[in-house]
């Protein structure tokens, strides 16, 4: 496998219409996407668009690493064209609508698993860490139902990423016993 040629900081710089990098086609696919997804579920349709905006558009080509086992995890990854696997090509692949790196939304971590093109190219729409603290966090879209689903959100992740990697989970701090109001 080879290393892409520019790191993700630089590949993310948009290659669509407008100023943000994104189509209007694009961010609706991303706002019926993220719809579904376990972090942004639950936004109504004015926060989903806001952050479909946030996005930048990265292409690859065949085995380029988007992600790189051990890196520093700077974005959260939707796929918008062709088709990528973990860990090399033979791995579980990632179909168009996959997403990848939730946890870099909420913190810093080293990727567990690396993510290659196996299509002769590849489109990703990425979300960095700070723009989706700011409108999640701070932004617009903040209320405490907002902050609350959130730290919901982040606790079943965290779950499915325990099981993912087959680790039980023991953990009896449920957010929402911590919460008020939920």
């Amino acid at each position: 496998m080879r290393r892409s040629g520019m790191g993700v900081a630089s590949a993310v710089g948009g290659s669509d219409a407008g100023s943000s990098g994104i189509s209007a086609e694009t961010a609706g696919m991303l706002c019926e996407i993220l719809a579904e997804s376990p972090f942004f579920s639950g936004l109504d349709s004015q926060a989903l668009a806001q952050i479909s905006y946030l996005f930048r558009i990265a292409e690859f080509q065949r085995n380029d690493w988007i992600v790189e086992h051990g890196a520093d995890q700077e974005c959260f990854f939707v796929l918008l064209e062709g088709q990528c696997a973990y860990r090399d090509a033979q791995g579980p692949r990632i179909e168009v609508g996959g997403q990848f790196c939730e946890e870099a939304l909420v913190f810093a971590a080293k990727a567990l698993d690396g993510i290659t093109v196996v299509s002769d190219t590849c489109k990703v729409a990425a979300l960095d860490r700070l723009a989706y603290q700011e409108v999640i966090v701070s932004g617009a879209a903040a209320t405490d139902r907002t902050l609350r689903d959130f730290l919901i959100r982040l606790y079943h992740f965290d779950a499915k990423m325990l099981c993912r990697f087959g680790q039980p989970d023991r953990r009896t701090d449920h957010p929402s016993s911590s919460i008020p109001g939920v």
